[in-house]
This record gives C-alpha cells, structure tokens and sequence, in this order.
C-alpha cells in the first residue's frame, strides 16, 4: 500500500509520513510544487521509503503564471536538486503538451540543475493542458528518449497516476468478472492477456463473438477472454453471452439475453432494467432517428446534477469508476459501487485516485453519433474548449470525436433532424456524489 502526502496540505510533511509508514505503508510519496525546508528534506532522508514527488512543465516563470500552474519553477528545482543531493529519491513527472517546451530540453536542464536526479516520468495528456498530437508526441517521446540515454537517467511513462478500475473491482470482490476483447487472430494477444491477469491469480475463459462493426453490420469477429476469480464465474459468464450472439432472434428475446448478461457481469439490477429499455426495446424516440448506445444512455441517465463518480464516459481515456451505464446519473445503486470502487483504490493507489478525481470531474457533451468531448465554458455558456477523448498514449479514441468537437466549436448545433447534443457536467457535483 502507497501512502500520498502533499506539501501543500501538511504543515510537517515529515511527521505525516512517519504517520503514513507507522499505520503500514510499504511506500510514501512526498508530492510537492515548490519550496521544501532543507530541514524538512533532511527528516524525510532519515525516514525508509520515502520518495519526493513533482512535476516541472517550465522553467520560465512567466511560462508558469501564464498558464496558472501551482508553486515557483526556481523554488522546486531548488528543492529538487537539494533532496535528490541528500539522497532522497526523487520521481520527476515532465508533461508533454503544446504550451510547453519540448521534453528533451527540460531533461538537459535539469540534468545541469540537479545532476542527482535520476527518474523522469512522461506525462503524455497532462491535466490542464493541450495533448500535442499523437504523431508530435512519438516524436517527443523519441527526443526525450534520446537525451535520457544520452545523460544515463531512466525515463519512463508515468504509470503511477493509472490504474485499472475494472480489475482493481473484480480483485476486491465488488466485480465478479472484466470482460476483454482480442482479434480472433490474434492467439498472441489472448495468451498474453491470459498471462497478465494470473499474475494477479486470476483465471480466464475465452470465446468466439459477433459484433457490429462500423458499417452498423453483425459482422465484426473478436475473441473475448472473461476474467475472474474462479474458472466457475468466467465459464458462466462466457456462457450467457454465447447467446447474444445467436442471429435473428426477436427484440424481446435478446433484450431477455441482455439483461442476463448485464446481472452475470455484476451490474446493478436496477442499470441493467434500464439499458435495455433504452438500447434493446426503445431505442429510438422516432424509427427515423439512428441514435447511437452512448447517446441513449446518456439521455436517458441524465440529471441536472450528475454525479462525477458515475461518470462512465472517458472509460476508454482510462478514466472511469463504473463500466456500466447507470440508470441515472446518481442511482444509489451505481453510487454504492462507485464508491466501493474509489475507496478500495484509494487504498492501493492515492496517486491515481487523485488523479481519477480531476479526470472525472468535467462537462462532457455526447452527440447522436455517440462522439464525446471535453468542454469548457466561459460565464455566459459560450463554448470556450472541445477537447476529444484520448487514449493513456495520447492517441485520439474516435475520429468522430474530432469532428463534433470542431461542430461544438463552430456554434449551436441540433434539429428537428438532429437531435442536440447532450451536456453533463460532471464538475457540478465534485465533492458530492453519495
């Protein structure tokens, strides 16, 4: 169990990490953004597992005010070279991002700056910031990797700000089984993903399924490995969605198969009576509309105020608590797994629980053809900022994505034709949600 105490929330940082490693942490992460007494760092040197924590996007200190970012660049290198110089371990995060200079050159600095320093890790879809584009950030990444050869330092992704929700919940008993999808060509990619999961001691059962591919046909073949506990749930669960498979059933019997498959994977009674109504029997409010499962779902879930922990739609940005779609966007069912979720990780990992926490907490837009973007609006609703979904490796998750955020950008849009898009604003509700 790792343990987080922030410098700016702690007035002996060193006394809370003796704390943190007295009630059983193996490891505690000192995370700062700017100036630590040399006689604090001295009392973290003489603590085991400790590590000093931060991130450096500029060393201008317009650069920074400019860009609203927390503490002094001059003060937290200053910090940094003094812990890293008394042995402290230090973990540098260097986001990658449009307002910032390229990571190589960061790397270069404080190298000079801080020669002690030893562990950079790439944050590749920083928080606050804009992703550079997936081709610019390769060739970052390839940068970065060739100053840090050049120096000797490690470098890395920062991995310890990601976590699996799904496999964290079927670990802790809240989920009874995560589903996963290879080519069915791919045998490669169903070993190594059996492989993965029995390091946790998990078990898996694998299948033949049929999709619908991007043409709207049931024609995309995938290999899906059921992951679980006991060979006992994966083999019943693979089971139950053999079913759905079988073509040319009547509405009424798949959506039967459905809300099967929806209790088998541990869903909420409640969301799973809800998807498929509006997935399997209705889901249309005219036969002409061709509305997409997020769109309806989303429509149908939405409150005022929703809650960010129900917030399941960046599950694809690797951000998400819940992997099914609620009912309502504060189901008390939902909310009970949620939360068992997040507190059962904020255990095993602070850092991405924090993390998940500034995530989670946005206005998302989705469209009719199931797009989703990040939004940001000035005081009078205008939107200022459509960002779309990406990937851990800063990869955009859909091209639709792009395309409604630049429909979103380019003003008001929905008809009679056209269903409007559907807002949720996630931030509303950021220290509620039970």
């Amino acid at each position: 169990m790792r343990s987080v105490v922030e410098t700016r929330a702690s007035d002996d940082p060193a006394a809370a990490a003796r704390d943190a490693l007295a009630d059983g942490a193996e490891e505690v992460v000192i995370v700062t953004d700017g100036a630590v007494a040399i006689a604090t760092l001295r009392d973290l040197r003489a603590l085991t597992r400790v590590r000093l924590r931060a991130t450096v996007a500029s060393f201008d200190a317009e650069v920074h005010d400019q860009l609203g970012l927390p503490g002094s660049p001059r003060e937290l290198l200053r910090t940094l070279a003094r812990g890293a110089a008394i042995g402290i371990p230090v973990d540098v995060v260097l986001p990658v991002a449009e307002e910032l200079a390229p990571v190589a050159g960061r790397i270069h600095g404080l190298a000079r700056a801080a020669p002690k320093l030893g562990r950079y890790l790439l944050d590749l879809v920083p928080d606050g910031l804009t992703a550079r584009a997936p081709g610019e950030i390769a060739r970052e990444i390839a940068l970065a990797e060739a100053a840090a050869a050049e120096l000797g330092v490690s470098l890395s992704t920062d991995d310890d700000t990601r976590i699996d929700t799904e496999l964290q919940a079927v670990l802790a008993g809240i989920k009874p089984v995560m589903r996963l999808s290879t080519s069915r060509e791919e045998s490669e990619g169903e070993a190594m993903l059996r492989a993965r999961y029995a390091r946790f001691g998990l078990v898996a059962a694998a299948g033949d399924g049929l999709f619908i591919d991007d043409d709207g046909d049931h024609e995309r073949k995938l290999r899906l490995v059921y992951v679980a506990r006991t060979m006992a749930i994966a083999e019943h669960v693979r089971a139950v969605e053999a079913k759905t498979f079988a073509p040319k059933v009547s509405v009424q019997a798949r959506a039967a198969e459905y809300h099967e498959l929806g209790i088998a994977l541990g869903y909420p009674r409640c969301c799973v009576d809800a998807y498929v109504e509006r997935v399997a029997l209705s889901p249309s409010l005219a036969p002409s509309e061709a509305l997409s499962e997020a769109y309806l779902v989303a429509r149908g879930a939405y409150v005022p105020s929703p809650s960010w922990k129900l917030n399941h739609l960046l599950f694809e940005c690797g951000s998400a608590l819940v992997t099914f779609t609620p009912c309502g966007y504060r189901c008390p069912a939902a909310l009970s797994y949620a939360n068992a979720v997040l507190a059962h990780v904020d255990a095993e990992a602070p850092l991405a629980a924090a993390r998940l926490r500034r995530r989670l907490t946005h206005e998302v837009a989705v469209d009719r053809e199931g797009a989703r973007v990040l939004v940001g609006r000035d005081a009078a609703g205008a939107i200022l900022r459509a960002t779309p979904r990406r990937a851990p490796n800063g990869t955009f998750v859909h091209a639709l994505d792009l395309a409604f955020a630049r429909r979103l950008l380019s003003g008001p849009s929905g008809t009679p034709e056209e269903p409007a898009p559907i807002f949720l604003d996630f931030r509303a509700d950021r220290d509620g949600g039970s």
